[in-house]
């Protein structure tokens, strides 16, 4: 007889994303989540790819959630600016940070991003932009296709975002269904294909300069 599956305390339309949680943080045990912070976490493996591809030795990491992109940020060496809105978020982040022993390389910061890249942001070389693509978990896939203008922070185009701070890279995570017509001029090699346990195409990361994410049209 199989064991029955624990049950997700943030919700039932969360449990398949908190059976798999071995695969999102794998000190998964005394790590923290809520429920935005457990559906949009990028799965260990695949932050870890991220980071190690990821050029520079300073990172913004937009929208840290509950940290997983930070913490692989940090675990590859990378002094890692963690900004959210959210402050029980952020402290979740940190918290977890903790259970990889490399919360001392992530400086968390409780901003809205908008705001915050307008205003004295520190430099850095890298700029990590995960986005919200809907309202909440799945909501995306409700479209055919989520382009990049319909990705923004707040109600601000994210080119508008980059263009104000001073980093040589851009890294933006999209979904599966995302349509690619606005990076048809970055070259294929930088945008990086990433699959879920079950073999699916889950996102992509692109890994573009400032100067081409800026000046898509």
């Amino acid at each position: 007889m199989k064991d029955t599956p624990e049950k997700c305390p943030l919700g039932e339309d969360l449990q398949c994303f908190w059976d798999i949680r071995p695969f999102l943080l794998t000190r998964y045990a005394n790590a923290q989540f809520d429920r935005e912070g457990l559906h949009s976490l990028t799965p260990e493996p695949h932050a870890m790819d991220i980071a190690e591809r990821t050029r520079g030795k300073t990172v913004i990491d937009a929208c840290c959630g509950v940290g997983g992109n930070a913490i692989a940020f940090a675990r590859t060496g990378k002094q890692v600016y963690a900004v959210d809105i959210n402050l029980d978020r952020l402290n979740m982040a940190f918290h977890n940070a903790s259970l990889y022993g490399v919360e001392e390389r992530i400086t968390p910061i409780e901003a809205n991003f908008v705001e915050f890249a307008g205003n004295g942001v520190p430099s850095a070389d890298t700029l990590f932009l995960d986005p919200p693509w809907g309202s909440g978990p799945g909501d995306y896939k409700k479209n055919p296709l989520v382009s990049l203008a319909s990705m923004s922070l707040r109600g601000t185009d994210l080119r508008t975002i980059a263009s104000k701070l001073e980093c040589e890279q851009i890294l933006i995570k999209v979904p599966s269904n995302f349509d690619w017509i606005s990076l048809e001029h970055i070259s294929p090699e930088r945008i990086v294909p990433y699959k879920g346990l079950d073999g699916r195409h889950i996102f992509s990361c692109v890994f573009a300069t400032k100067r081409e994410f800026v000046a898509i049209p």
